[in-house]
């Protein structure tokens, strides 16, 4: 049966990866909810935001046709490897945070009142 609340937490910050192969994927909420965890991602190039996870270190980029060598590669890595993506996948996810998003709306409501230029984005800071 699928596990919900703090037991998918649980095994998703037991994962040592996570694996996201897609076709197309916009915006993954099992990708966010992974990395708010600590668990880097392996995700192929069509997932939404797959290239942001690995320009900011929270994952890597695969394709289906070479995964299996990618895992390889991946389980190569040593510990500290390991332990910068998990910060980094959990920074970057952090931008996802429901108070974050608030923020991020409050000044976009504030530009559309006021007239001014507010620069913004959803992702990670």
């Amino acid at each position: 049966s699928p596990r919900r609340g703090p037991a998918l937490h649980q095994a998703l910050a037991g994962a040592d990866l996570f694996i996201l192969m897609s076709r197309s994927e916009g915006l993954p909420i099992a990708l966010l909810e992974a990395l708010a965890q600590g668990t880097p991602a392996l995700v192929s190039r069509e997932v939404g935001r797959s290239i942001a996870v690995a320009e900011v270190g929270a994952g890597w980029l695969a394709d289906c046709r070479d995964l299996a060598d990618r895992l390889r590669q991946l389980a190569a890595l040593g510990e500290p490897e390991w332990r910068r993506a998990s910060a980094r996948a959990v920074k970057f996810a952090s931008g996802f945070d429901w108070a974050a998003i608030a923020v991020r709306y409050q000044a976009i409501a504030r530009e559309a009142v006021e007239g001014h230029a507010v620069s913004y984005s959803f992702g990670a800071p």
